[in-house]
């Protein structure tokens, strides 16, 4: 009972570090967007969300999902994943050259205008600097290093975040914003060298797979897959982040060239919040569970689902009460931080909001379904989805402008938890996978909830704020009591 109340004190430690990691990161990237905004005219401030938004999108193939490939490895195979070490980290340089080559080709084919293709070639570099934020922060991961993972997670961001300020009060342009974050990419790029040497040389502290004592020589390894194995196994990974980013990001690529720079920059001010709102579900599973998770899923079954049991719950909870915060305040503060002219942006943030209990509880099947050999069927759902959100934008956007990408994206991440639960029934869980959503009376709180935002949405003024959050609160409050509260009762009764 002492080693599991340890147990639970250190992962309650470190998942603290990351949400207040998280909290940081989450501040600074809100606080770089307002700067810009005020600090930029629309259009140019649009440019640039369109072109950082397009090279996001081809973030993915840059490292080619090594950093969640060696989660996957080191789970599966211990110590002697680091076989793939050479391999993987080979393909992780060829993939980046190829895609900043495919930037410059994409900019300058004609889709976009002057400004964005500009913008477009000075960022291309930061795909070097995302590639290996997402290798180095794998590696962190694999060695329980949170506290490190945290501080380098929040590097990128702080260094923008000054940029922003040198934008804000020199009155830099457009294009010297574009370059300043090209320039924090070489800072990225060298602060991450020596955990990537300590990795390509063997001396990686692997944790949760027992001591080794020994300094491995990988490349004395007469067991090395080549590149072409290491992409067979790594493929699944890139497409899987590559299809994420289509139906999440390519509603403001796909806004600036159906309605131009100033709808995809009043669209990426709410993004950029729900970005933030984001944050916090993946601190836990993206930056401290999935190594736990892959290892669980190999070798401890009964576990595995108890985990993903308690995230559905937890998520559930959590995500309701951000909806009610986001919903109340975006339409009444988002006019006054950014300016009268995105005003839109805060209806369109509360319409948003309906997208975070989606979000919430995907994060956590998204996790289930990366583990083991799930991660095709994942990326089959996801391909499915990204499609059909494309061609959702393409439909509702000429018809609705900025509110048709919002309405699209809804109605995708609904899609998307529905294929996952569905998938997890049919091939992992069962149905019992269903528990983690709780009795019906939990889904018709939901539901309750969800008309309360619609109603703030609607009337975004303080005495709706005030009326929304006292009844969302109450809401939660009761979903809380018919989810832990009135069974630990009957269990009582019972005994």
């Amino acid at each position: 009972m002492n080693e599991d109340r340890i147990l639970t004190n250190r992962a309650t430690r470190k998942i603290t570090i990351l949400f207040a990691s998280q909290l940081a990161v989450a501040g600074v990237a809100f606080l770089t967007q307002l700067l810009l905004a005020r600090g930029l005219p629309m259009e140019k401030y649009g440019a640039l969300a369109i072109a950082l938004a397009s090279i996001n999108l081809l973030t993915p193939l840059a490292g080619f999902g090594i950093g969640s490939y060696w989660l996957r490895i080191f789970g599966k195979e211990g110590w002697a994943g680091q076989r793939w070490i050479p391999s993987t980290t080979k393909l992780a340089g060829f993939s980046s050259i190829i895609i900043v080559i495919v930037i410059f080709v994409w900019a300058w084919s004609g889709v976009f205008d002057a400004t964005t293709r500009i913008l477009m070639s000075l960022l291309a570099i930061t795909i070097i600097g995302n590639a290996v934020r997402n290798i180095g922060g794998g590696i962190f991961q694999l060695e329980a290093c949170y506290i490190k993972l945290a501080i380098y997670h929040f590097l990128p961001h702080s260094l923008r975040f000054l940029v922003a300020i040198l934008a804000f009060w020199a009155g830099l342009s457009v294009t010297d914003v574009a370059t300043g974050y090209a320039l924090t990419t070489l800072v990225i790029v060298g602060s991450y060298s020596r955990p990537l040497w300590r990795m390509i040389s063997g001396r990686l502290a692997l944790r949760g797979h027992g001591v080794h004592n020994e300094i491995v020589q990988v490349t004395d390894s007469g067991s090395m897959p080549s590149v072409l194995t290491a992409l067979q196994g790594t493929w699944p990974f890139a497409l899987s982040g590559l299809f994420h980013l289509i139906y999440f990001q390519s509603n403001i690529v796909l806004l600036g060239i159906l309605e131009g720079e100033r709808a995809a920059g009043i669209y990426n001010i709410a993004f950029s919040a729900m970005i933030v709102v984001y944050l916090f579900p993946s601190a836990i599973y993206q930056q401290y569970l999935m190594p736990h998770l892959h290892r669980l899923a190999e070798h401890n079954q009964d576990r595995f689902f108890q985990v993903y049991r308690l995230g559905g719950s937890t998520m559930l909870i959590a995500s309701l009460a951000f909806m009610g915060l986001v919903a109340g305040f975006a339409p009444w503060i988002v006019p006054r931080l950014f300016g009268k002219a995105y005003h839109e942006a805060g209806t369109i943030l509360a319409f948003l909001s309906l997208c975070i209990p989606l979000r919430f509880l995907t994060t956590n099947m998204d996790s289930i379904l990366s583990t083991g050999g799930n991660i095709r069927r994942k990326i089959c759902y996801q391909g499915i989805i990204a499609i059909f959100n494309v061609a959702l934008n393409l439909v509702l956007i000429p018809i609705w402008g900025i509110f048709g990408a919002a309405v699209a994206t809804v109605i995708a991440e609904f899609f998307l938890l529905l294929i996952y639960m569905l998938g997890i029934m049919r091939h992992i869980f069962g149905r019992v996978a269903l528990s983690t959503m709780g009795p019906p009376p939990v889904w018709l709180s939901v539901l309750i909830w969800m008309g309360i935002v619609a109603f703030m949405v609607t009337r975004p003024n303080l005495i709706s704020i005030e009326t929304g959050l006292m009844l969302g609160s109450l809401a939660t409050a009761f979903i809380l009591a018919l989810k832990y509260v009135r069974p630990q009762f009957y269990a009582r009764m019972r005994g």
